[in-house]
């Protein structure tokens, strides 16, 4: 009699709970994680076995770390690393969510199996791949800029931590227009950093925010070498934002604004459009 999808998982948890992620090549083993593979629509057998865990322990209702899942397999957290860009994969073909997106630390990051999935595994049907997707919501511009505001303000979070995570979002998101547009101009992770908090304080202020120059380099930077040396190439005009026209600082000499250019490269609209109904 053929299994069920949850049949399935449950077999091959009672083999890889606690297994140290041994004995995987056994020809019983290989039957199984092959069948999830096919069934549940997963890339390989490491996809299916980071799932098989995920899943079991999305099922208690627990959120699934590097060191849970080196827990649950009972095997070290270098052992589980190995099995990072499959964790990836998954989260990027919907079948599992990070559910602490604040966290720039990717050895902290949490991830729990969609209520979807979780919903079709039980009731033995293959996801649909497209439906993944459209339940979820779309992350776009202004989330892209609003996670790298609060990494900004999170004080834990040091300068090099704040641009290795940013680098890191692009990269994750290097399809979105605005990153795709600004990796093009502006060449240095610290500049672009900087141009997405300024958009953050742009739109959520209602297209009048202003951006503070002494508290973004204040936040940005622990050293108060750095947020001189930043502050004097403001005050010169020689900054990258302030050369590609993306950015002006007004008299005060410590407000900025975004320029219509900068606005078009975030808002991807015209400033006509915008001025006769965004602000109207």
């Amino acid at each position: 009699m053929e299994k069920t999808l949850i049949q399935l998982i449950k077999a091959a948890a009672s083999k890889l709970h606690d297994s140290k992620l041994k004995g995987l090549e056994g020809k019983e083993m290989v039957l199984l994680l092959e069948l999830l593979k096919e069934n549940i629509g997963l890339d390989n057998r490491n996809e299916a076995i980071i799932f098989t865990a995920m899943f079991d322990r999305s099922c208690s209702g627990k959120n699934s770390g590097i060191e849970d899942l080196a827990s649950y397999f009972n095997c070290t957290q270098l052992d589980i690393m190995e099995y990072l860009p499959s964790l990836k994969s998954l989260q990027k073909k919907g079948y599992i969510l990070q559910t602490n997106l604040n966290e720039c630390r990717i050895v902290r990051h949490n991830y729990m199996v969609t209520n979807y999935v979780i919903n079709c595994i039980l009731e033995n049907n293959r996801p649909e791949y497209r439906k993944i997707h459209l339940l979820d919501k779309e992350f776009d511009k202004y989330d892209f800029c609003k996670l790298v505001n609060s990494q900004i303000h999170d004080g834990d979070v040091t300068a090099e931590l704040l641009f290795q995570f940013v680098e890191s979002l692009e990269d994750d998101n290097r399809e979105m227009q605005i990153v795709k547009d600004l990796r093009t101009i502006i060449p240095d992770i610290q500049s672009r950093t900087m141009f997405y908090e300024i958009c953050y304080d742009f739109f959520y202020h209602d297209g009048y925010g202003r951006s503070s120059l002494s508290n973004i380099l204040s936040e940005m930077y622990e050293v108060f070498g750095y947020q001189f040396r930043e502050r004097k190439l403001f005050l010169e005009g020689t900054h990258p934002l302030i050369q590609a026209d993306l950015v002006e600082i007004l008299g005060d000499y410590d407000d900025i604004i975004l320029t219509d250019t900068g606005k078009h490269l975030f808002l991807e609209m015209t400033i006509e459009y915008l001025e006769n109904s965004f602000w109207s």
